[in-house]
């Protein structure tokens, strides 16, 4: 009985060292053996980056260069923004070249600037550069939606999300998104006309993104316009937190601990995968009965009804789930807000730099729409309209390539 007892208390003893040894050696691995090794193999390439810190990599000294960049406002206006929006790659360019290695963590991130290389990664067909796994709070925000996606499953969202950007779909939108930016233009009027002799300032950025998200809600979901708007609001929350995130090193496993800000996330998925599945589901139900009636001509009800054409198909394979069309719609909603809302910013400030342009493009408008509000005919007429936006991106891509 004792050498039963001594022979099983000797096994679990070897059973918790084994464990014990395979852990040690696993950390000792990830946190100072990889690292080491993927800095040696880009040395001896001539590609020179921040040292390593253990667990945190670069990421102290990137969250104290962006602390110390946004602690004092602009002194000028500027297009060099490098310096202050992304201050770690400027500092970081100017010691170690247009090609770095940096550490996010113990991930080690190739940093290039040289167009021909960005062409290279972003035309590569053949799978060599793999999307990078998001961090759970961007996963959250994002889904799992086109952009996200690899390989045959990245061929089968595509082929059923296509459809929705056609230009003979996104032309009828055009009324609906101009109704929005006549409302906010009102607003602005009455404001404008309650203020006192000195006027009144207005933040464009928020006004930009209320109606961007305005915007997005009536074209995307159209009659469920209210419960699009509940889906943006709680989206704008998970974005905050997945900034804040990227911020600090992310643990492996982290995501699944029971924190307040863990369960606060998980409590935001889940109402907004409720909603948007109880509007993909009310959608679903006449069709039960009238086959021959689409879902509606909004973003969500194109989508639905090209992946409808899937299901009726030789390939059901190629159709997606109701979770993978809310990944979608997810995607819609963050792809198409803070961009655009970032662009027209931007648009209005280099208007405001430049007034003559203010003239040229009065002149073009007037002269093509006169007192009439535009709509898609008129769009397409306009030329002079889009350069600015050229401007813009001109100076911002050649501040980034520089």
């Amino acid at each position: 009985m004792d050498v039963a007892i001594r022979n099983s208390v000797e096994a679990l003893v070897s059973i918790l060292v084994i464990l014990f040894g395979s852990i040690v050696f696993k950390i000792f691995r990830d946190l100072i053996w990889r690292p080491y090794a993927f800095q040696k193999v880009y040395t001896a390439q001539g590609i020179k980056g921040p040292p390593y810190q253990i667990l945190s990599g670069s990421v102290p000294e990137y969250t104290q260069l962006l602390r110390e960049a946004h602690a004092q406002p602009m002194q000028n206006i500027s297009h060099d923004i490098v310096p202050r929006v992304t201050p770690h790659y400027h500092k970081w360019c100017q010691i170690y070249g247009e090609i770095f290695f940096y550490w996010y963590g113990t991930h080690p991130t190739l940093y290039i600037s040289e167009p021909e290389l960005i062409k290279e990664v972003l035309s590569n067909k053949f799978g060599h550069y793999g999307r990078v796994t998001p961090k759970p709070f961007v996963l959250a925000l994002l889904g799992r939606g086109l952009p996200l996606l690899d390989g045959l499953i990245w061929v089968k969202h595509r082929r059923i999300v296509s459809p929705v950007f056609g230009i003979d779909k996104l032309k009828p939108m055009v009324n609906k998104m101009a109704a929005c930016t006549s409302s906010m233009l009102k607003n602005w009027q009455q404001m404008m006309s309650q203020s006192d002799s000195n006027g009144k300032e207005i933040d464009v950025h928020n006004e930009f993104r209320a109606l961007t998200a305005d915007i997005i809600s009536h074209t995307a979901f159209g009659s469920s316009y209210n419960e699009g708007k509940e889906v943006f609001e709680l989206q704008r929350k998970l974005q905050e937190m997945a900034a804040k995130a990227e911020q600090s090193v992310f643990i492996p496993g982290s995501q699944y601990i029971p924190t307040r800000k863990n369960r606060y996330a998980w409590k935001i998925d889940r109402r907004v995968k409720k909603i948007l599945s109880s509007i993909i589901q009310s959608r679903l139900e006449p069709r039960t009965a009238r086959t021959h009636v689409g879902y509606g001509s909004d973003l969500l009800g194109i989508m639905m009804t090209a992946n409808q054409k899937e299901l009726g198909g030789t390939q059901k394979d190629l159709s997606m789930t109701i979770d993978e069309i809310m990944d979608e719609c997810k995607t819609f909603f963050f792809a198409g807000h803070e961009t655009t809302s970032n662009l027209l910013t931007w648009a209005v400030l280099l208007l405001a730099i430049y007034p003559e342009w203010q003239a040229v493009l009065r002149k073009e408008v007037i002269s093509i729409c006169g007192t009439d509000i535009p709509d898609a005919d008129m769009l397409s007429k306009m030329k002079s309209v889009c350069i600015p936006f050229n401007i813009f991106l001109y100076y911002f891509l050649d501040s980034l390539i520089s």
